[in-house]
């Protein structure tokens, strides 16, 4: 219930500035805590389905209601710190062995947050995330000599697809640097 719920969430707020800000902000005449630090909350759910939801949903809202680069200069708590938690737990998810199904929705949610935010795309670098999609895509990658077949299962398929699409999305701001030594020269 709780996923589906995030999920509609997710699906109303995206790109919707009205709703992702009444979602962001708090309401003047209660002493409540903004909707979005409820659904935060929802980040350490014991289902990794819900987890996940949840770190869709905050996304959505963060990327509508307001600009990335004013929330990172915040002191909110919508802030850089909603973007760093969303982006560990992604990160985590692509690393663990959690079915390809799982990892994939958190491959496309981590594409989400940084799409056009160079800001979001050299933390991304930073915290690892590339590392690990490049471990993911060697992971399950076809073995030298075999060739590629069509009968791949379609949730490896989309894992490699969406891992390579957050690569892309990275690259163009990469001005040297080495994806296994992690260099440190990586951005202009």
């Amino acid at each position: 219930m709780q996923e589906a719920s995030l999920y509609a969430i997710a699906a109303l707020s995206k790109e919707n500035k009205p709703i992702s800000t009444a979602l962001a902000q708090s309401n003047a005449q209660s002493a409540d805590s903004p909707p979005i630090e409820n659904i935060a909350r929802l980040f350490s759910a014991r289902a990794i389905d819900v987890q996940i939801s949840a770190c869709l949903c905050a996304v959505y809202i963060l990327r509508a209601s307001h600009s990335t680069t004013a929330l990172r200069h915040t002191s909110s708590s919508l802030g850089p710190n909603m973007f760093y938690t969303i982006m560990h737990i992604l990160n985590r998810i692509i690393s663990s062995t959690e079915p390809p199904a799982v990892k994939t929705k958190a491959c496309y949610i981590l594409a989400a947050l940084a799409t056009d935010e160079l800001e979001l795309q050299k933390d991304a670098w930073i915290a690892g995330c590339l590392r690990n999609l490049f471990d993911l895509l060697e992971s399950i990658a076809c073995p030298i000599g075999q060739n590629w077949t069509e009968e791949e299962p379609l949730p490896i398929s989309r894992m490699r697809e969406v891992s390579l699409f957050f690569r892309s999305i990275c690259m163009p701001h990469e001005v040297s640097g080495s994806i296994h030594g992690l260099s440190t020269t990586m951005y202009a």
